[in-house]
């Protein structure tokens, strides 16, 4: 018998606990989405108490007038991350994305391209399209807002909510960049050199103007006391987002909701009135409905979650669903609510220059990368920093060191001649396997549950961080046991590269959501059928008996240079 070393365990006991538990019980972990579901508030206006096997998630429809950038990348990502999540648990998932093609706004870029607005919507919706298919975003639903079928959507709607709506007059501030109302209080006056006012939007800092017209108007105070009642089910994920919330709640009241179609004449008029324009924001919001069959009907309605920047959270906490309260229609279960991206501790600007195009990152360090880094390093609760030379760093440290550096070292035909995925073996492990050996395994066996937690609760970030600890356990027990010191103990050999083996396939098989093209190749390596690779095959660990032919393909990632001025 081959003495056996120990290695340090200390990575592990910070990541796991010695647990053992079946399939059934890693499904039942608790979600965001089902909390807020069986919530009492909330359920009175879900209209639904049973759970559904289809699980849904949206991104906002995203604005056409510029090309998307790391900001629209990063909400797809949490969006198509969840749902590959939720379809590896074994449910069908619902995935509603698009563009939002009318406004003001759109109608003064057009102009500015010397396009007509639809070949300009034409032209960056594709732009969207093309950056959803080079990043994997398997999205079931694309809604534009100049589709037939969703402007029929919002013409239906209009008129279910028009009993509440009147005509007035509004004057105030606008800000075009923002498609949206102001008040004196939520605007900022500075005066330069010359004496020259200027008005910004307190919250994004875009120029505003003061109009004056006749618009239909929305009483928002009506449903001021249901919208309480709403958002003490805690919808609003994380909750400290409610801080944004708040302050509109105690202050609501009329909204416009139209706009003369003589100075916004690109969007959907106004049922009966072609004096006015639908105001960009109700068209938007119901592209959601438009995803569900709305107005032919709303099965698997309402949404389990939506999911936006804290910029566009007001429009989704309290314009939504007091629209949704006026046409009789369920509520959302919750909003999922996430920060912003700066560049280098900076805010991303088209002045500044540094606004950042995930293509051509994806160009240079694979699509696979920039998810991993956007998943691994943005907090929902706190602005991200984007940076090229920590996302080099990133790649290279865990993907390139810590995962395809561990996959080469036992797939290699210096160690494994034989280019197995050997079974286990149990004799071999009791008469062999040391203290270390054991907690590794038990680490790996508590793995999906914290993962799953993670998961569930859109914290992809802290999921990947236990990913890694057990990884990073791996190599370090490869490293101790020196694998390549037991050719003359084939049984212990082949034994060592199961437990090396079967980590890389637990933590391929939970790496699928964030990095799904280089954890397919991953587990085709390792021969594990396509069938094999869901939640349902993570647990029991070394269940299998069957020996596998491993299919060694070159390195899984190879190590990324810094380009340029990367920091």
């Amino acid at each position: 018998m081959v003495a056996l070393k120990k290695f340090p365990l200390r990575c592990i006991s910070t990541c796991s606990h010695r647990v053992k538990f079946g399939y059934r019980a890693f499904l039942n972990v608790p979600t965001v989405t089902l909390s807020l579901v069986h919530n009492e508030n909330v359920s009175k206006f879900n209209h639904s108490h049973s759970v559904k096997l289809l699980h849904s998630n949206s991104t906002p429809i995203f604005y056409v007038n510029a090309a998307p950038h790391i900001g629209h990348l990063y909400t797809a990502l949490l969006a198509d991350a969840s749902c590959r999540w939720k379809e590896l648990s074994g449910q069908e998932v619902k995935l509603v994305t698009g563009t939002d093609e009318h406004g003001i706004k759109i109608q003064r870029a057009a102009d500015l391209n010397n396009q007509s607005p639809q070949e300009f919507c034409n032209s960056v919706t594709t732009k969207y399209q093309e950056l959803f298919a080079a990043f994997e975003i398997r999205y079931t639903d694309y809604i534009r807002t100049t589709d037939d079928n969703h402007k029929n959507a919002v013409t239906h709607f209009w008129n279910k909510i028009s009993e509440h709506t009147f005509k007035g007059y509004y004057r105030g501030w606008y800000c075009a960049n923002d498609e949206t109302f102001l008040s004196d209080s939520q605007v900022v006056k500075a005066k330069d050199d010359s004496g020259n006012i200027s008005v910004t939007s307190a919250e994004s800092g875009q120029p505003c103007e003061v109009i004056e017209e006749e618009n239909y108007l929305f009483p928002l105070h009506k449903f001021k006391d249901e919208l309480y009642r709403w958002h003490s089910g805690s919808v609003v994920y994380p909750t400290s987002f409610m801080s944004l919330v708040d302050p509109y709640l105690d202050s609501l009241g009329d909204l416009s909701i139209s706009r003369p179609s003589s100075r916004v004449g690109w969007g959907i008029p106004v049922p009966n009135d072609s004096s006015q324009t639908i105001y960009v924001w109700v068209d938007a919001l119901v592209n959601y409905l438009t995803a569900f069959g709305y107005p032919d009907s709303l099965q698997d309605w309402p949404i389990d979650s939506h999911i936006v920047g804290k910029d566009i959270l007001k429009f989704h906490a309290i314009y939504w669903p007091a629209f949704l309260l006026a046409a009789d229609l369920p509520l959302p279960k919750s909003i999922i609510c996430h920060s912003h991206w700066l560049v280098d501790n900076a805010k991303m600007s088209k002045s500044v220059g540094n606004v950042v195009d995930p293509m051509s990152l994806r160009d240079r360090y694979t699509a696979d990368g920039l998810r991993y880094f956007l998943l691994r390093e943005g907090v929902l609760g706190k602005d991200g920093n984007f940076s090229e030379g920590k996302m080099v760093d990133y790649l290279n440290s865990e993907l390139c060191n810590t995962l395809a550096n561990l996959l080469s070292r036992c797939t290699s035909k210096s160690i494994n001649s034989s280019q197995l995925y050997p079974p286990f073996n149990a004799e071999v492990f009791e008469s062999a396997a040391t203290e270390e050996w054991r907690e590794l395994m038990d680490s790996l066996n508590s793995l999906p549950e914290k993962v799953a937690e993670h998961y569930n609760n859109f914290k992809f970030y802290k999921g990947v961080d236990c990913i890694l600890m057990q990884l990073r356990c791996t190599n370090g027990f490869f490293d101790t046991v020196k694998p390549w010191t037991l050719k003359d103990s084939e049984d212990i050999l082949h034994l060592v590269l199961h437990l090396v083996m079967e980590n890389l396939r637990v933590c391929s098989i939970l790496l699928q959501p964030i990095i799904p093209t280089l954890s397919a190749n991953l587990l085709d390596t390792l021969g594990v059928p396509l069938h094999s690779r869901t939640v349902e095959y993570l647990l029991p660990v070394s269940s299998g008996s069957k020996t596998r032919h491993i299919q060694a393909s070159g390195h899984l990632f190879k190590r990324v240079e810094r380009v340029g001025g990367a920091k």
